[in-house]
């Protein structure tokens, strides 16, 4: 359902599969750590797998908000609350979305991917 949404607003815009910024949850990188990619595939997100089934493209750039904290049950950590500890450390991610967001629109892609994935 939410995938029909990017096509819609994809159409509506009239934006090319590269212009798309989707922002979601990682479980393959450590809470609080986040990474932009481009190009990849859904890695067994089914909400991506969606998005890249209805464009018919990957060359969408993605800005994937690490949750986990690895050697975890996948189904019972994710029914499960963060601590505070750990909702400090998404905060702290969120505090930086405008910038990420600006930034995206006004950089070079290139510029872009190595100025937020340089850790």
């Amino acid at each position: 359902f939410r995938s029909v949404s990017v096509i819609l607003y994809k159409n509506f815009y009239k934006l090319k599969d590269d212009e798309i910024f989707i922002i979601h949850d990682d479980m393959d990188i450590s809470i609080g750590d986040y990474k932009i990619s481009y190009g990849k595939g859904d890695a067994g997100h089914n909400g991506i797998k969606s998005i890249i089934n209805v464009l018919g493209s990957k060359k969408i750039y993605r800005l994937r908000i690490g949750i986990s904290k690895y050697n975890n049950d996948m189904k019972d950590y994710v029914l499960s609350k963060f601590s505070s500890s750990d909702i400090e450390k998404v905060e702290e991610v969120f505090s930086k979305l405008d910038n990420i967001i600006i930034d995206f629109v006004k950089l070079d892609k290139n510029d872009f991917m190595k100025k937020y994935n340089t850790k």
